[in-house]
């Protein structure tokens, strides 16, 4: 049996980091072992005993213990950044999305809106010179702290009356490990130079498998976060329905769901069936958001709850959440069929608002037959922003027994038309709580449990 040994990287940032490792092991290996301590993918480190570049199979037995960690200088993550400038002919807002990998392959997403009168009837902000995306993929080299993206492919939707033809690159500075400059062609800004943009890393938008365990240990055991599992099948989960303060994308989402053969769970927050003086919308909208969700049962979507309005759970006192849950509950229950159906149902699920929840909501959800879920594949897609990357990042992120959770905004319905396509050609299965956990226990048989 290969005997452990203390190896001691140091980092960096100076930190010096004790690992013990199996001498039989690789320099890969180690790298891997790295990945948690130092938040960095093993494409992007370089170890080094003395001046000695170690390669990947060399194994740990032939070297001492004292190495030197070396990043890339390759920026790696997303980087965004949403601005509102003042030009002659007014307002513009200017939202960029940048996404790099290990590799040096990169995706920017360019959108500008220029604000418009109310009067002003142009049915396409495109043709009339109000709006302009770009979006390019390359491949980006690095000298120093000087980037050269190489564009391989590009598209431009708008009216570019000022922007210079396409180069063959663009360039840039990498000065730190979460802000990125690039020289980048904005329409509004009415000139054929580049604009320099400042891009800050979004640290908090990957949710790595590796974070959601650590805080799944932490939280209480009746917390689901996702299900260890290894057939190829998902949850989706769509939060905040109907969204009330701004326009619900429900049908659209619903018509996507259907065209995909896809079933969904609905986190319903129940605000929507109340009278406008206690928040709820007009009654025609109460009654379109009703036949909407009644079709949704309909087509095989299951309802979870989430309580009655878009506010973070964690600041209700008890017994306001427990108001808020049990409307919810009785609407729920009375669009699926009555109050006997829904109580005889194997699963039944809660997911508190903004995702913070406290010993009081998960004993009240578990006394009335609720699993607390929270989720492990989360694309950040409230901000919208990062509606450039969501449906990359879906693909990307999604794999045995994650639960997915997207909220209904103005963008959904676009991600999961380009995103659901291409995760299920990859072999995942998409379906509801209820039937990602119907095939864990199916897996796991006797020892399975609910979280």
């Amino acid at each position: 049996m290969a005997e452990l040994r203390k190896v001691v990287v140091c980092t960096p940032g100076g930190r010096e980091i004790e690992v013990d490792f199996s001498e039989e092991g690789t320099v890969r290996a180690l790298k891997e072992q790295l990945q948690e301590a130092v938040g960095e993918s093993p494409a992007r480190m370089t170890l080094l005993h003395g001046g000695t570049v170690l390669k990947d199979d060399e194994r740990l037995a032939e070297t001492s213990s004292g190495l030197t960690l070396v990043m890339s200088s390759l920026p790696s993550g997303c980087f965004t950044v949403s601005s509102k400038s003042m030009y002659e002919e007014g307002h513009t807002t200017v939202d960029v999305t940048a996404e790099f990998q290990s590799d040096g392959a990169f995706r920017i997403a360019i959108r500008e809106t220029k604000d418009r009168d109310d009067e002003d009837d142009e049915p396409d902000p495109y043709e009339a010179g109000a709006a302009w995306d770009q979006k390019y993929t390359g491949t980006c080299v690095a000298n120093g702290q000087d980037l050269r993206l190489a564009i391989s492919d590009s598209d431009r939707k708008g009216y570019f009356d000022h922007l210079p033809p396409l180069d063959a690159e663009f360039r840039g500075t990498y000065a730190s490990a979460s802000e990125l400059q690039l020289r980048l062609p904005l329409a509004a800004e009415g000139t054929a130079d580049l604009a320099l943009v400042s891009l800050q890393k979004e640290e908090a938008y990957v949710l790595h498998d590796w974070s959601v365990d650590l805080v799944s240990r932490l939280c209480p055991s009746d917390v689901l976060w996702r299900y260890q599992l290894s057939e190829p099948r998902c949850a989706l989960t769509i939060d905040d329905v109907p969204l009330l303060d701004k326009p619900s994308q429900l049908e659209e989402i619903l018509d996507v769901l259907k065209k995909n053969k896809v079933k969904a769970t609905l986190m319903i927050m129940s605000g929507f069936d109340l009278p406008p003086e206690q928040g709820g919308p007009p009654a025609a909208l109460r009654k379109r958001y009703r036949t909407l969700l009644q079709r949704a049962v309909k087509e095989g979507h299951e309802l979870g709850n989430h309580l009655q309005f878009d506010r973070p759970a964690i600041a209700m006192d008890a017994v306001d959440f427990d108001k808020a849950f049990h409307h919810c509950d009785s609407l729920i229950a009375e669009l699926s069929g009555g109050g006997g159906a829904w109580t005889q149902r194997p699963c039944r699920w809660f997911r508190p608002a903004s995702a913070l929840f406290n010993q009081h909501m998960l004993t009240s959800a578990r006394g009335k037959g609720y699993t607390t879920v929270i989720a492990s594949c989360y694309p950040h897609d409230v901000a919208s922003i990062t509606r450039f990357i969501n449906s990359w990042y879906l693909r990307w992120r999604v794999r045995p027994g994650a639960i997915i959770v997207v909220h209904d905004r103005w963008h959904t319905a676009s991600t999961l038309e380009a995103a659901l396509p291409q995760i299920l050609s990859s072999g995942i299965k998409l379906g509801t709580l209820s039937e990602l956990h119907e095939a864990y226990d199916k897996e796991m048989g006797p020892k399975s449990k609910d979280s």
